[in-house]
């Protein structure tokens, strides 16, 4: 049966999902929104948005609410995603840190693959790693994401920006069912720690950070919210600390204690 979803219910739902996470979805998302809860009515024997909107406020246990964040959330991501910000903290800023301290904070990681770069990055740019206090924190709201990128394994087609050597030296190769899959060594899940965390409330760690990458996340909120997260971004990182966010994402509503040192990568001065 083909549902209904009216513009009212879609405010309630588009309200919703920015009180709870600051994404704010503009009216042109209305065919998005209903083509990804549709399913979800079904399931839960609902015939109305309206229905379903009541039963997610009062769900005590916030599971529902958690199923339509995961639903309503764009986790595209893929494999060495704008390259070039990889190939600088690897050419020029990484280096810098051997034998000392160094944090990086993935925020907004999806399935894991922005993770696993850094990791690889830090592998291929730091000498005696291993003997290093380093670590690479990865963040989302979506606990359905969360669980490929714990899982670390990811089928032959994802994995095609790899180059055939960085997948030798990192990943297994397994098969199942037919179908190739590569799965991330411990030379990097041993750096990366996932949680799961809503940017919108508050922040367990205190940082400092030497790099936070929010790539192609921010373009999901409102113009004060980005401003917020941003300023919040540059509380928590290391005077010299990179701030790197995607190519598409522009920089008007941060602070003036930034300057950027290549493209849409910045540094807190």
């Amino acid at each position: 049966m083909e549902l209904e979803l009216k513009d009212s219910e879609f405010r309630e739902i588009r309200d919703l999902l920015r009180d709870v996470s600051g994404i704010d979805l503009g009216p042109s998302k209305k065919m998005l929104v209903r083509g990804r809860l549709w399913r979800e009515l079904g399931r839960l024997g609902l015939e109305r948005f309206s229905d379903y909107v009541r039963l997610v406020k009062d769900d005590s246990s916030g599971h529902l609410l958690r199923n339509m964040i995961d639903l309503l959330t764009t986790n595209y991501t893929s494999f060495f995603r704008e390259g070039s910000h990889f190939e600088y903290l690897q050419r020029e800023y990484l280096p810098s840190f051997c034998g000392r301290r160094f944090r990086a904070w993935s925020a907004g990681c999806s399935s894991g693959e922005e993770a696993y770069c850094l990791a690889i990055s830090l592998r291929e740019a730091m000498c005696g790693l291993d003997q290093m206090d380093a670590r690479i924190l990865a963040t989302d709201i979506s606990s359905r994401v969360l669980r490929v990128a714990r899982e670390g394994s990811y089928s032959r087609h994802r994995m095609e920006p790899v180059s055939a050597q960085l997948r030798e030296k990192y990943f297994y190769r397994s098969e199942r069912d037919g179908e190739v899959f590569y799965t991330a060594k411990p030379s990097l899940t041993s750096l990366v720690t996932f949680r799961q965390l809503n940017l919108m409330d508050p922040w367990p760690m205190k940082g400092p950070f030497d790099v936070v990458m929010c790539r192609n996340v921010l373009i999901y909120f409102n113009g004060a919210t980005r401003k917020e997260l941003l300023d919040r971004f540059l509380d928590i990182l290391q005077y010299g600390g990179l701030l790197i966010v995607g190519h598409s994402e522009g920089f008007t509503e941060c602070r003036t204690h930034v300057r950027q040192i290549a493209p849409s990568i910045y540094q807190k001065h």
